[in-house]
């Protein structure tokens, strides 16, 4: 799994150098499930080569097909009800602006997804959005690269190179630095410092992610010679 992951990251880094832009993207959906459940709320937001926002963003509401299907907990978690979400913009229409602010901000008609969570939940559900079937050549497989970056993934990086810097503080100074206990979005923003006034709202856990993955790429570069001998 981590050579897999390493490959991944590797890849990522050729792809940006490429120039597709990198976009952070978040959903809010009406459950777990993709293709039973379906996504209400999209935001993507473009970053540039540091993961700053550069302004270009889209963020859309859309009318759930199957409101009945909204689970009890996936409207505690959103604050939404069945009635919210069948007063939105038509699925079709949300599809086609997505296509066009692809179209606008990347010359290959491509970006580069980012996000939390991305990898398992995420993708999976715009899949579903964009129409994506068996046949290879979908608006997916067109316009989304299979390769993405996940906040998940740093978190895990993070720690583990923490475990690596205190084998070293115990032995040298008897400190340690705390890790996170999981992976998930409450937990990371409140291990960050990242006031997530909004969560669970697609744009908001949007900037939470990006500044969640800029802290601690931060501390490690900043504090990489902890490891050094």
């Amino acid at each position: 799994q981590k050579t897999k992951q390493n490959k991944i990251e590797k890849e990522l880094i050729t792809m940006s150098e490429s120039g597709l832009p990198l976009v952070c993207i978040d959903t809010e959906t009406t459950g777990l499930k993709s293709g039973y459940h379906e996504i209400f709320e999209i935001a993507m937001a473009r970053l540039d080569d540091d993961f700053n926002p550069t302004g270009d963003y889209l963020h859309e509401f859309i009318t759930a097909e199957h409101p009945e299907r909204f689970s009890i907990e996936a409207q505690r978690v959103t604050g939404k009800t069945q009635k919210d979400i069948i007063g939105y913009t038509p699925r079709h229409i949300v599809v086609e602006k997505i296509i066009n602010w692809i179209k606008e901000i990347s010359p290959s008609n491509k970006i580069e997804p980012f996000g939390q969570n991305y990898c398992n939940f995420d993708n999976k559900f715009i899949k579903v959005l964009m129409g994506e079937d068996s046949n290879k050549n979908s608006i997916y497989d067109q316009m989304f690269t299979r390769e993405y970056i996940d906040l998940r993934w740093k978190v895990k990086e993070f720690n583990n190179w923490i475990d690596k810097v205190n084998q070293r503080r115990i032995i040298t100074e008897g400190r340690k630095f705390k890790t996170m206990a999981n992976q998930k979005m409450e937990t990371v923003a409140e291990f960050c410092k990242v006031d997530n006034v909004n969560a669970h709202t697609a744009m908001s856990d949007v900037k939470t992610t990006v500044l969640c993955y800029k802290k601690l790429n931060n501390f490690m570069e900043q504090n990489k010679h902890l490891l050094l001998s």
